[in-house]
């Protein structure tokens, strides 16, 4: 899609962000947060930025991504867990 996603993106990241808060099932929490690990890749200060800017329910959305991705890191399969480990 290439630049063609750019402005729908904060509303798709902001949609993310939101099932992030509602959601336990494992398979669908990782698959969320690498949505943000592989942007985190190549624009890291644009994400940053965007994370510390979006609020849903009172929490910024690094809080909200940094809480799931750390409640639930041990957790996550395949290539991550080889990355991380």
């Amino acid at each position: 899609v290439g630049n063609g996603i750019a402005p729908v993106l904060p509303d798709l990241l902001t949609a993310v962000l939101a099932r992030l808060m509602n959601t336990d099932y494992q398979p669908f929490i990782q698959s969320l947060v690498m949505v943000f690990a592989h942007l985190v890749i190549s624009q890291q200060d644009t994400v940053f930025q965007f994370l510390c800017e979006t609020n849903i329910n009172g929490k910024s959305g690094l809080e909200i991504l940094m809480t799931t991705w750390c409640e639930n890191y041990d957790s996550f399969s395949g290539y991550y867990t080889m990355k991380v480990r």
